[in-house]
Order: C-alpha cells, then structure tokens, then sequence
C-alpha cells in the first residue's frame, strides 16, 4: 500500500517481502515446535528441612528456605499492580514469594507445611487475595 505498482523496485520488493515472511513462519514454527519438545516446568519440594519453589520465568518466585523459619503465608492482592502475591514470611522478617499462577493445590501445601512446622499461620480461605494499600 505504501508502494506504487509503477515504482521500478516494486516487483524486486515483493520478491524479498516473500522471502522475509517465509523466512519468519520457519523460525516461529521450528520455535513453536522447540517449546513443545522443552516445557518448562515449575515445581515446589517440600521436605522437613527444605522449602524449595522453581519457577523458569521469573526468579522472584525462585527461592529454598527451611520451613521451620517461616512464621506466616499471606495472600494479597497489590492494587497498583494489579497482581496477587502469596508472601512467605520468614521469623528474620525477610520473605519470599511463592508463584500465584501455576495449578498447584495450595490448601494442599500449607496442609503439608503445617505438619513440618505446626507454627506457620496460613491463609483461612486459600483462593482469597485480598487487597492491601
């Protein structure tokens, strides 16, 4: 649209617009077919010694402590940021957050750590995330 048929370089620009297209579906194909071939997997270990998250995206939500040093889980909801967080607060006061976003049983988890550490506060109802200024 931005080039007249009459131009002189108009076929010559078609001719390299191909390439480049043809060019771009092979990359995002072998792309596509390289992530389905990848996965990246996410996981949480928990042990008596050993709180551990993996997440492959982002490193905030990767982390390994003991689960005899966690105090409290909070759930809440950043307005700012339009995001929930799931905080893993630490008896030094430092925390740790745990991903939000993958299909993990988290009254599963907070069951299992209250067995390793009957101490940790959790969250009553574990999909509230409530708002917090």
């Amino acid at each position: 649209m931005l080039i007249s048929k009459n131009e002189p370089f108009y076929d010559e620009f078609l001719f390299y617009i191909k390439y480049i297209v043809v060019g771009s579906e092979l990359v995002l194909l072998l792309l596509a077919a390289w992530l389905l071939t990848h996965p990246a997997k996410f996981y949480i270990k928990l042990t008596n010694s050993e709180l551990s998250s993996f997440h492959p995206t982002f490193k905030e939500w990767t982390f390994s402590v003991n689960p005899q040093d966690i105090i409290e889980i909070e759930h809440s909801t950043d307005i700012g940021a339009n995001a929930s967080l799931i905080s893993v607060k630490m008896n030094n006061g430092s925390s740790v957050l745990l991903s939000p976003n993958y299909p993990y049983k988290r009254s599963e988890l907070y069951d299992a750590l209250r067995l390793v550490n009957p101490n940790i506060k959790t969250p009553k109802n574990t999909w509230s995330f409530p708002y917090k200024k």
